[in-house]
């Protein structure tokens, strides 16, 4: 991880000028810690599974990807327009200097069978540069946070900044404060029970501090927009099952059974390999990944080529039987449920369900 900086307005040159010439990783390590962590700790698995499909060559590493570089020249800041958000993050003024933006598709690791569908044999190198002071009407705000003592630059504040200025809105002055669960398998239960009830401020301090801290900071904002939220009336969650194994960064939590009471009527639905059954009113109706692909194949004969109805089938099928799982880190001994490491582990999970066949059929389809 790369080391920050003394103040706000350093950790975003900083930032900048390392960014020439640097790898994806490379890259990502130059972000808030909190932050970086969520985009290269999959980084391994992601290049894993693409060179398992054929996408990228057997050489690709997730500690070489490049492609696109940034190269910045004479960057002017406005630090006396400096906006505190609060004690620990700081939106930085960009009033001037160059950036230039390269793309280089020869860097691309890719196999050579999808570097010629994909990038083709025209230009391969694009260059594009700004010049901030005559290009942009008003100057640059950039995010900068505070963790262990240094600043670094922040892609979620920035984002976060970007919409509420959009929105011509404010940073709230106080924030949600984090609180978290007794295990992995509690933040779920408690996640879900506090949506039921409509308790969006408990979900919210069921996110993680540090990597969802910006969801906290704006918190009261997103709460006062969804006041009206009413949960779901009349329902509960009576039973929760799950079974939990490690992943980077984290730890997943697969939901194996789930109970639900909507004004009493009982409904519960379990997994059981790649089938997973469905019980409600006494009935029970059972569905496996090998009736999805049969199902598929039948229900759009002749709208699709028939291996991209198997492709879509095989892919139901690898995520019933790996089940669908959610994220949870613990930080200083609580257990917060993670919501973009969720997604990118949900992205795997697709990922892990394809064949090579049945990603080509998916290319070639063009899905």
């Amino acid at each position: 991880m790369a080391a920050g900086a003394s103040s706000p307005t350093d950790a975003v040159r900083t930032l900048a000028t390392s960014l020439e010439d640097a790898d994806v990783a490379g890259a990502m390590s130059g972000l808030a810690p909190s932050e970086a962590a969520l985009l290269t700790d999959p980084l391994e698995d992601l290049v894993g599974e693409y060179q398992r499909l054929g996408v990228f060559r057997d050489d690709a590493s997730a500690d070489d990807l490049r492609g696109i570089s940034l190269t910045a020249e004479n960057l002017q800041f406005d630090e006396s327009a400096e906006e505190r958000v609060n004690d620990r993050v700081v939106i930085t003024k960009l009033t001037g200097g160059t950036l230039t933006f390269t793309g280089n598709a020869d860097e691309l690791p890719l196999a050579p069978e999808y570097k010629d569908e994909l990038v083709g044999s025209g230009n391969t190198v694009e260059t594009h540069t700004v010049d901030i002071a005559e290009e942009t009407d008003e100057p640059i705000r950039i995010a900068a946070v505070q963790e262990d003592g240094e600043w670094y630059p922040s892609l979620f504040y920035t984002a976060a900044d970007a919409i509420l200025q959009q929105e011509g809105a404010a940073w709230p002055e106080e924030s949600v404060q984090p609180q978290g669960a007794g295990s992995p398998e509690d933040v779920v239960r408690e996640t879900v029970d506090a949506a039921v009830a409509g308790d969006l401020e408990r979900v919210l301090a069921l996110l993680p501090p540090g990597e969802m801290s910006v969801l906290h900071d704006a918190g009261p904002l997103l709460l006062e927009q969804a006041s009206d939220f009413p949960g779901a009336p009349g329902a509960e969650l009576t039973d929760l099952q799950t079974e939990t194994s490690d992943v980077e960064g984290g730890t997943r939590v697969t939901v194996t059974a789930v109970t639900v009471s909507v004004d009493g009527q009982t409904f519960t639905v379990r997994q059981d390999g790649d089938c997973y059954e469905a019980e409600a009113q006494g009935r029970t109706e059972r569905m496996c990944g090998e009736d999805l692909v049969g199902m598929m194949a039948s229900e759009f004969r002749g709208a699709m080529p028939r291996q991209a109805a198997e492709m879509m089938g095989n892919l139901a099928g690898g995520v019933m039987e790996q089940g669908i799982g959610v994220v949870t880190v613990e930080v200083d001994g609580e257990h917060y449920l993670s919501p973009v490491r969720t997604v990118t582990e949900l992205g795997l999970t697709v990922l892990r369900s394809l064949s090579r066949e049945d990603f080509e059929a998916m290319t070639q389809g063009g899905f």
